[in-house]
C-alpha cells in the first residue's frame, strides 16, 4: 500500500481534514480517500481517552445526542486530550466534566488501546477503568450531553443488546466492562 499526495481541505477547532491518494499497488487507487485527523495528537497517535467508571459494582454512561445519528445514546465518558495534557490527567478531567465524578490519578487503570474507526480516522483512544466515588460536583454544560447514570453489569448488557448503546468500539465495551465488572467488583451483586 501506498498513501500520496495528502491534501488539507477543511479543518475546525478539533479535526483536520485531508483528502490522499490510496494505491494497493496492483492497480487499484482511490484518488480523494478521507482522513479525518486530531488536530491535538501525541507521536503514538493517542487522541483521546475514554473512561470506564465503575463505583458500588455499576458502570457509568452517559447518554449523548449524535447529530451524526440523528439520535441519544449511551456511550463511555470521553474526550480529547488538551494541548500538553496526559492521558491520566485527560480521564480525571474528563470524568469529572461529564459525570461530576471526583476521582484521582491513583484511581486509574489503563485497559487498551482502541481505533475508533481506523479506515477514517487518523487517531488512537486509550481506554482506562476509574474506580471513584458518586458524582460530588454538577456536570459541565456540554452540547449534546443529556443524562449520566450508573448501570449494573446486567443491565449494561441489557442496553447493549437492545442497540442503546452505540459506541465506536461496542465490542470491546463489551468485552471490557463484563471483564472489568466481574473482575474488580464484589460478583455476589449479579
Amino acid at each position: 500500500m501506498k498513501v500520496s499526495n495528502k491534501r488539507l481541505f477543511a479543518q475546525n477547532e478539533v479535526f483536520d481534514f485531508f483528502f490522499c491518494a490510496v494505491d494497493d499497488l496492483q492497480g487499484s487507487v482511490v484518488p480523494d480517500y478521507l482522513v479525518v485527523q486530531p488536530r491535538n495528537i501525541k507521536e503514538d497517535l493517542v487522541s483521546g481517552v475514554g473512561i470506564l467508571p465503575v463505583v458500588d459494582g455499576r458502570l457509568g454512561l452517559v447518554k449523548i445526542f449524535r447529530p451524526a445519528l440523528q439520535g441519544s445514546f449511551w456511550e463511555i465518558p470521553h474526550g480529547f486530550l488538551d494541548e500538553n495534557e496526559n492521558e491520566i490527567d485527560a480521564c480525571v478531567r474528563e470524568l469529572h466534566e461529564e459525570t461530576g465524578i471526583e476521582t484521582t490519578s491513583g484511581d486509574i487503570e489503563f485497559l487498551a488501546t482502541v481505533a475508533p474507526d481506523s479506515g477514517v480516522l487518523g487517531g488512537l483512544v486509550k481506554l482506562y477503568l476509574a474506580r471513584g466515588s458518586l458524582p460530588s460536583s454538577k456536570v459541565q454544560h456540554e452540547i449534546g450531553l443529556e443524562d449520566f447514570s450508573f448501570f449494573t453489569k446486567k443491565e449494561t448488557v441489557e442496553l447493549i443488546n437492545s442497540g442503546k448503546v452505540i459506541y465506536e468500539y461496542q465490542d470491546i465495551l463489551e468485552q471490557v466492562a463484563g471483564k472489568t465488572l466481574t473482575a474488580s467488583i464484589d460478583p455476589e451483586k449479579y
